[in-house]
């Protein structure tokens, strides 16, 4: 059972956490609709799933925002990379199309890396067990969002 002491703590990490992303969302300039939203969004549930405390917020947060938006920046590339091959494999040759398979394990190699490099800074800032939590916390948030798309794309259409 969860106590309403918990529940406000809860409240008042994610609060916390919400300072300390809410200046680099604004940073990055966004032109998506509802971008700062999903990422308010995020670092709530995130904060909540991994149990932060208000210093390991104020600590993991910054870090965190590095590394997803290095992420993203690979994940963009890789996001080009198969829709440049979507709209051109009719007429790409054999030696075209594996300079694209090579860039794309290439953009993978780089997400695996980066990966590596912000676990260990992770692990200086938070035990294994919460670390772990975010990497499950994450595939979470994103089923979460994808569920939320299904739901609204259903109520669009009845």
């Amino acid at each position: 059972m969860i106590s309403l002491k918990h529940i406000k703590l809860q409240f008042l990490l994610s609060f916390l956490a919400l300072m300390v992303i809410v200046p680099g969302l604004r940073a990055q300039e966004s032109s998506l609709p509802g971008t700062e939203k999903i990422q308010a969004q995020k670092v709530a549930f995130l904060t909540n799933r991994m149990g932060l405390t208000a210093e390991e917020a104020q600590r993991f947060w910054p870090v965190y925002n590095e590394y997803d938006a290095l992420r993203n920046q690979i994940l963009e590339q890789r996001r080009s990379t198969s829709y440049y091959y979507t709209q051109n494999a009719a007429k790409l040759s054999e030696k075209e199309t594996d300079a694209i398979i090579q860039k794309y394990i290439s953009l993978q190699k780089q997400e695996t890396d980066l990966l590596e490099k912000y676990n260990a800074r992770f692990r200086q800032i938070l035990p294994a067990s919460k670390v772990m939590k975010l990497y499950v916390a994450e595939v979470e948030f994103r089923n979460f969002l994808l569920r939320q798309i299904r739901e609204n794309k259903t109520l669009r259409n009845n």
